[in-house]
């Protein structure tokens, strides 16, 4: 949302990812500034080679508001060997989680648990519907097994996931 209000291109990145991975990405994209929110980010971006920068910084100022010419940079599976980056303007993106919304009749009552990779480009749906919905949205860490999923379903309230076929058989 920040590199968004600042009118920047946003590059999604996991630092999770093998850093050969990130490596191929920031090389597609060209040297970026990357803002990272946790010190967990650290080592696997300077084992990919770059700079990053705490986020949020102290003395943050409001940006331009968002622009039509925003855009977003999601990448491929990279199982053709490398990744290739893939540009979608913001609008879209917005445009997106609004039919999401009407589709499915999301609104501020809604509890999401949010499950994805900032690798993956179901991430970005899953946060900008979120927000286009005024719904609750929960955080999961990665390494979430079935029984704790189960157990928010059941105990907090969950009304919307969105996950593979393979985990929802379970």
């Amino acid at each position: 949302l920040a590199a968004a209000r600042a009118g920047a291109q946003l590059v999604l990145l996991d630092a999770a990812s093998p850093p050969e991975r990130l490596r191929l990405a920031l090389e597609a994209v060209g040297r970026p500034l990357v803002l990272k929110g946790s010190a967990d980010a650290g080592p696997a971006l300077a084992a990919a080679g770059v700079d990053a920068v705490d986020w949020p910084p102290g003395d943050a100022a409001p940006g331009p508001s968002l622009g039509a010419a925003a855009t977003v940079v999601l990448f491929t599976s990279g199982s053709t060997g490398r990744p290739k980056p893939v540009l979608v303007r913001l609008a879209e993106v917005a445009r997106r989680a609004d039919t999401y919304v009407r589709a499915l009749g999301l609104g501020t009552h809604d509890r999401k648990a949010h499950l994805a990779s900032p690798g993956f480009d179901v991430w970005l749906s899953e946060l900008t519907a979120a927000l286009a919905a005024g719904a609750t949205l929960g955080v999961m860490p990665p390494d979430l097994e079935q029984d704790a999923l189960n157990r928010l379903v059941d105990d907090d309230g969950l009304t919307w996931l969105d996950t593979i076929p393979q985990l929802a058989a379970l």
